[in-house]
């Protein structure tokens, strides 16, 4: 089993988190980037392993731009549901990138979906909430964000949003009204604080 932090220097996290004012949940934050790590390298495509399973530095920067864009309450919630997962021998990773499938390849969706976690109907409910929340304040998407994913998912290529339900779908209801509250905050929005986030720790990471 591989982890992520014998490619990359804590210390540096450390530097970085402390930018954030998120030093108090340092060692929640990292443990859940080397538990999705961990989950990733896991995972085996048609075509066997992905590059990117081999690029330690470009998954961080991914992550933890995305989780640096998450209040303190969120990010407890969701650690609370990864250490759960953990427990119960659960790979988050899997179900996103299978969930994913409904979108890319829907006859393969079809022959995996059995083996995924029903959805209540509360659950759906909420999700949708966050989707149509995340597309009202998806209006000046930046075109480096375009040309990796479309703004709408359409010829088997899945929009930013969907991408993003298909990965919180397996989070607790107490991690996604968290979320939908968070999102909501009429000043906050989560693309442009990844997207913010991603540029300085590429940046941060290089020089």
């Amino acid at each position: 089993m591989r982890y992520l932090f014998t490619n990359i220097d804590k210390n540096l996290m450390k530097d970085i988190v402390e930018d954030y004012n998120l030093s108090c949940i340092f060692d929640e934050l990292s443990w859940i980037l080397d538990f999705e790590w961990k989950n990733f390298d896991q995972i085996r495509g048609i075509n066997g392993r992905a590059v990117c399973q081999d690029s330690p530095k470009e998954f961080f920067i991914m992550r933890l731009a995305q989780y640096l864009a998450y209040n303190k309450k969120v990010i407890n919630y969701i650690y609370e549901d990864l250490k759960e997962a953990e427990k119960n021998s659960f790979n988050p990773i899997f179900d996103k990138y299978a969930r994913m499938m409904e979108f890319t390849d829907e006859d393969k969706f079809v022959s995996i979906k059995e083996n995924l976690e029903i959805l209540s109907p509360v659950k759906l409910h909420l999700l949708e909430n966050i989707k149509n929340i995340l597309n009202l304040k998806s209006t000046d998407t930046p075109k480096e964000l375009l040309r990796v994913r479309p703004k709408e998912t359409e010829d088997k290529r899945i929009s930013s949003n969907d991408y993003y339900i298909a990965e919180i779908s397996s989070l607790s209801l107490k991690s996604l009204w968290a979320i939908e509250e968070m999102i909501k905050d009429p000043s906050y929005n989560l693309e442009e604080s990844i997207y913010e986030n991603t540029k300085y720790l590429f940046k941060k990471l290089n020089d």
